[in-house]
């Protein structure tokens, strides 16, 4: 019996479920769709798909991400699996034997005390997919990071901050790259107060905060690598970017769209990556957009929106992981190794 469960969540995209099946050898893994709030023809159509690709098939009991993981963590259990491997339907491993590298880490029993466990991920649109080169691929998009200075990610191109070097370490982030992640099911229930507020956006990034609020870092396996394969969604007539479709395609796929406030009331902070400068940019759309014309995203060194509204409750986060990483200079690298 494999030590990982794999977790797919749907919501009227099951064309997708099949290419994502035939993208990897996932042999006789225990496989999970969890769907989300689907219209009822979706619905059927997923129960028809799922049967005929042996996918365990479960109708949320409650919208949303968060709850989707913790149905997932009680189906697993049962089955005595604590770890769950979590993948949009454009993402796919790279990796070669990927389960039992995983399980190498699982069973030596050191990434238990990690948060989320996320990976070097290869994006197709930005054309990262012809980096890979087995055990000699860089790493591209690893991380989410809104706290630290750059453009909010760990990832090589312009305007992002980060250093990256040469390391078979694990290495500490704010929030993994969402398109997959690891966790520990025991973890999770254990340290994760679901926020029903949250569908889908910033879903991940949330449980992501609440362990670094309660000092458990989140990590990096630098040499594990999967895709994220968004020219498949362009191949079944889905946005392939969620974030930049339409508004009632966004509900239609992904649930309401008001994320960036309920963060802004729960964090504290403003999740916006806008370069903060002397002026209020809403105020000035026309000069703004001209400074963006010159390439003042690109400017990493600049303040962010979110970091300036963030340092305004930096003391209620003090001694905690949030704190550090809003201190921390991704130009220096890492802000944390671990030999795993």
């Amino acid at each position: 019996m494999s030590q990982i469960g794999l977790l797919i969540c749907s919501r009227n995209n099951y064309d997708l479920i099949e290419s994502w099946r035939n993208n990897y050898d996932y042999a006789d893994q225990v496989i999970l769709n969890i769907d989300d709030g689907s219209s009822l023809v979706n619905l059927r159509l997923g129960q028809k798909i799922c049967k005929k690709n042996k996918i365990f098939f479960i109708k949320s009991k409650k919208k949303g991400l968060q709850n989707n993981i913790y149905e997932a963590c009680q189906f697993f259990e049962k089955k005595k699996i604590k770890w769950i491997l979590y993948q949009h339907h454009d993402s796919y491993p790279l990796t070669k034997n990927i389960f039992s590298k995983l399980g190498h880490y699982i069973s030596n029993g050191k990434i238990k005390k990690f948060g989320v466990i996320g990976f070097n991920v290869l994006d197709s649109i930005n054309g990262d997919l012809q980096y890979w080169n087995n055990n000699k691929t860089p790493l591209r998009t690893t991380a989410r990071s809104v706290l630290e200075l750059g453009d909010g990610w760990y990832r090589k191109r312009i305007g992002s901050r980060i250093h990256y070097k040469k390391t078979t370490k694990a290495f500490a982030v704010e929030s993994v790259m969402w398109s997959t992640a690891l966790i520990n099911t025991e973890m999770f229930k254990k340290k994760i107060k679901i926020d029903n507020n949250f569908n889908f956006f910033h879903a991940w990034d949330d449980i992501a905060f609440q362990f670094l609020n309660q000092n458990i870092y989140n990590i990096v396996l630098p040499n594990i690598h999967f895709a994220h394969d968004q020219k498949l969604k362009i191949d079944h007539k889905i946005p392939y970017s969620s974030a930049n479709a339409s508004n009632k395609k966004r509900k239609y796929y992904y649930g309401h769209f008001n994320h960036l406030k309920i963060w802004n009331n729960k964090w504290g902070f403003e999740y916006d990556l806008t370069k903060n400068i002397s002026f209020h940019y809403k105020k000035f759309p026309i000069l703004y957009r001209f400074l963006r014309y010159l390439g003042i995203n690109r400017w990493s060194f600049l303040e962010t929106r979110a970091r300036v509204t963030f340092k305004k409750n930096l003391n209620k986060y003090k001694k905690t992981l949030l704190f550090d990483f809003f201190n921390h200079d991704p130009k220096n690298s890492y802000l944390k190794e671990f030999n795993l």
